[in-house]
């Protein structure tokens, strides 16, 4: 039966969540509750926090122990753990260091280019120069924002895992990260849309000289900047096609990278408020994580290893480098959470 004052499962009449004592009488009553469209599907996380319900806490506590075997807590316990792990901690550290490098590397690009277009100082309104630096202004708040977002939403999620006000869960820690995946999905797949219009346009050798043809060009190398593969690919395959190539299949595979992402949060979600496995497939979004992680580390790392050494190439390389280390150690917990979920669905 369901008990009428927290709403959790009970067979005795002695509730095991909160305490209260009750005869099988009110069954209609319970029956009434259980069918609340606002109160789910009712486990022990759900039931509201009464004070000093020793049974309460007592049941709760059988799952405190931060030392037992992952296979053996319940779902949403085992996503708690992870989430206020320290390799969680770690990952945050890591995004912040990211977040922080990159602000302020192209916060300091940003000021510079902002000062000359407040100048005005260009041939016409609507000048090559001027919409370059347009663009540039544009992807470098977009870049800083994003960075942003990733560290707030990483912390978010570690500091709501450790919260003792109420030993409950909510679908609201994995909000922010959620939003942050679609938004991803949404600015890769553009890119990706902006880098092949670009190849078609040198396919058919138009003149780059036009306004248009120019700011669809220079978006797309513009993107491969921010994600520190300008260098290595002026280096290997010059101007040409290829070039445009490499960028389409990035910008594709971070794409699906963050679409996967979308779908696990918003599962993990799910399980943290039903307390039971999804029956739905996981994706292999640790494996692209850890391959995202890589490449952006060893593009990185080439790229200061064989150029010239400057301040500047410093400051926006070794953040990239700090981001592919997040990804990489990120796919670790990714793994660990794909891995519990699949042992609980029986796989």
């Amino acid at each position: 039966m369901i008990c009428p004052n927290c709403g959790g499962e009970t067979t005795g009449e002695r509730c095991p969540f909160c305490g209260t004592v009750h005869s099988a009488a009110p069954q209609a009553d319970a029956q009434t509750r259980s069918q609340e469209p606002d109160r789910g599907r009712p486990f022990p996380g759900n039931a509201p926090d009464r004070g000093n319900d020793s049974q309460w806490v007592d049941e709760f506590a059988r799952w405190s122990d931060e030392t037992a075997d992952d296979s053996e807590l319940p779902v949403a316990r085992f996503i708690r753990k992870l989430a206020k792990s320290p390799l969680m901690l770690f990952c945050s550290i890591l995004a912040t260091l990211y977040a922080g490098g990159i602000g302020f590397t192209l916060g300091a690009a940003s000021l510079g280019t902002t000062q000359k277009l407040l100048a005005n100082n260009f041939d016409s309104y609507f000048s090559n120069d001027k919409i370059g630096r347009t663009i540039f202004l544009i992807s470098c708040f977009i870049h800083i924002g994003m960075a942003l977002w990733l560290s707030v939403s990483m912390w978010s999620l570690f500091c709501s895992a450790h919260s003792r006000k109420k030993p409950n869960y909510d679908v609201g820690w994995f909000n922010s990260f959620l939003s942050f995946a679609r938004v991803g999905r949404k600015l890769f797949l553009l890119l990706a849309v902006i880098s092949a219009a670009g190849m078609a346009l040198m396919l058919l050798d138009v003149d780059f000289s036009n306004t248009l043809f120019y700011s669809i060009g220079l978006a797309g190398s513009g993107a491969g900047m921010h994600i520190g593969l300008s260098h290595v690919i002026a280096r290997f395959l010059g101007e040409n096609n290829l070039r445009m190539v490499v960028l389409v299949v990035i910008f594709v595979f971070d794409t699906i990278r963050f679409t996967m992402l979308t779908a696990v949060f918003s599962m993990a979600g799910g399980m943290l408020r039903f307390d039971e496995p999804t029956r739905w497939k996981i994706p292999p979004v640790a494996a692209f994580s850890f391959l995202r992680g890589v490449i952006w580390l060893g593009v990185s790392a080439y790229t200061l290893l064989t150029e010239k050494t400057t301040t500047m190439l410093l400051m926006l390389y070794l953040p990239l480098c700090v981001l592919g280390l997040t990804l990489i150690f990120g796919s670790l917990l990714l793994g660990r959470f794909c891995t519990g979920v699949k042992q609980r669905q029986g796989e």
